[in-house]
């Protein structure tokens, strides 16, 4: 499943519909290329990995109703992958009655499962703002996520910072109702400060290179274009297959942060929504978006990086720490051994 990021003032490029009666050959190449790479990671027939495929899909369906319609229970969901998979459904109380009226039948019948936890998801948000502020204004660096599988708040920081954290989110969360549920976690590193939105063609100009992301369009005028990182550079072309193309920079949200994005207009230019998904030069449709409401930890999901490759893990965490902007959709999805928040990116921090 490929996540897609509208850069700010655009809105995601939208691939006409295929005609009444007629079948949509993009969405089955799409399909056919997540069975595969799910197939080869967890070792199981694609008939089994389709069907996993539309447990997830569901399990992010399930995510968004259960946060808005019982944000007073709902302490979160995650999907388990082996030895079997399943969905863990979290409540503070009733657990089983609550999941019921919500699962009756349909590919989640027999796989989600109803689990008892202390605290409501809803309170563990207000919580992870309150710590999160409280270590970013005593000037430490700082990140953190909410751990769905143990129903706690985690604030990330260095070694040199633990103790000078640890007062911070003490102090501020002693009179809290979700105090005790905070840990203060050392890592090696902190999030990268990029955005990982890699689509996968060579943007490269003043002596860098960066990956473009995904197709985009601007509202006002219709004028179609490419995203890339903040970072990129703002004056370059672009390397496909038949040459280099030329594209003129419109407008960016500079790399103050790890929430970093930039796109670049290229007019009178043939622009598909597709994206690479190996080195050969294969690309694949993007035929969807996914907000981060319908999105479940433990998901499988893939992206493409000039670096790595195409590489497939998993959504470690949908709650990005308070800093970023109300619009990002971000995601952290288990890919390896560093951490920035962005459209789909890498892991929580290795300790």
């Amino acid at each position: 499943m490929a996540a897609q990021l509208a850069a700010p003032g655009t809105a995601p490029a939208q691939a006409a519909p295929a005609p009444a009666g007629t079948p949509d050959a993009a969405p089955t190449e799409a399909t056919q290329r997540d069975i595969e790479g799910y197939a080869r990671t967890y070792g199981v027939s694609e008939r089994e990995a389709l069907r996993r495929l539309r447990i997830q899909e569901a399990a992010g369906t399930l995510n968004a109703r259960l946060t808005d319609a019982e944000a007073a229970t709902f302490a979160g969901l995650y999907i388990e992958h082996t030895p079997a998979v399943r969905v863990v459904v979290r409540f503070t109380r009733d657990a089983e009655q609550t999941l019921a009226r919500h699962v009756r039948g349909g590919v989640l019948a027999g796989v989600a499962r109803a689990r008892a936890a202390d605290t409501p998801l809803a309170q563990l948000v207000a919580e992870q703002k309150v710590a999160y502020e409280s270590v970013r204004a005593a000037g430490t660096p700082v990140s953190g996520s909410i751990n769905l599988r143990d129903n706690r708040v985690e604030i990330y920081v260095k070694a040199e910072d633990h103790a000078r954290a640890t007062g911070a989110v003490g102090a501020a969360t002693r009179m809290s109702p979700a105090s005790g549920r905070v840990d203060v976690v050392t890592v090696a590193d902190l999030p990268a400060q990029e955005a990982n939105v890699h689509g996968g063609l060579e943007i490269v100009g003043g002596g860098a290179i960066s990956t473009t992301g995904f197709t985009v369009r601007r509202d006002s005028d219709g004028r179609m274009g490419v995203t890339a990182a903040g970072h990129a550079p703002n004056s370059g072309s672009v390397q496909t297959s038949s040459g280099n193309v030329a594209t003129t920079f419109e407008a960016e949200r500079a790399p103050s942060g790890p929430y970093d994005i930039q796109w670049h207009s290229a007019v009178g230019r043939t622009l598909t929504n597709v994206i690479r998904d190996n080195f050969s030069g294969a690309t694949r449709p993007i035929t969807g978006i996914r907000l981060r409401a319908a999105q479940a930890v433990g998901s499988s999901v893939c992206k493409f990086g000039r670096t790595t490759g195409y590489t497939c893990g998993t959504i470690n965490t949908t709650s990005p720490p308070p800093a970023f902007p109300s619009t990002t959709t971000a995601t952290t999805a288990r890919c390896g051994g560093r951490s920035t928040w962005a459209a789909t990116s890498c892991t929580r921090p290795t300790t």
